[in-house]
């Protein structure tokens, strides 16, 4: 049985639980250099990450599978129901110039802005997520 690399990550906190995932619907897989990527971090990046094998004539059930629990994983506009939302520094927020000037000023390091959900849909912005919504 053959084994092809379908996904790469760069955490293996991520691959180990994707994987058990994907091991929990019968998928026959495994990981391939999970050991050096963990161990030697700044090789991850030259040898293409931690990668998840998968058996031959599983590939298309596993590649449904993991499309289907990175959509179930984005975070959903309470305002819209959109998916179309990212976690960011809020731009423009006067309080960001502030720090930023203010860091400058005393030649520290820089001081972190305001981070927020911005749903690219309806343009709105919130910083806490509902209580039923899960990263």
């Amino acid at each position: 049985m053959e084994f092809i690399p379908i996904r790469s990550y760069d955490s293996y906190v991520k691959a180990n639980l994707v994987i058990a995932k994907l091991q929990e619907q019968d998928i026959h897989c495994y990981l391939k250099d999970e050991n050096i990527t963990t161990i030697l971090p700044i090789l991850g990046n030259s040898i293409g990450g931690i990668k998840i094998c998968v058996a031959e004539n599983d590939i298309t059930k596993a590649k449904e599978l993991l499309n289907q629990f990175e959509e179930d994983e984005k975070i959903t506009c309470s305002k819209c129901g959109s998916k179309n939302v990212h976690y960011e520094v809020e731009n423009g927020n006067v309080s960001n110039w502030l720090l930023a000037i203010a860091s400058w000023f005393l030649a520290s390091y820089a001081l972190k802005g305001k981070e927020v959900y911005h749903c690219y849909t309806c343009d709105y912005k919130f910083d806490k997520l509902e209580d039923n919504e899960s990263l």
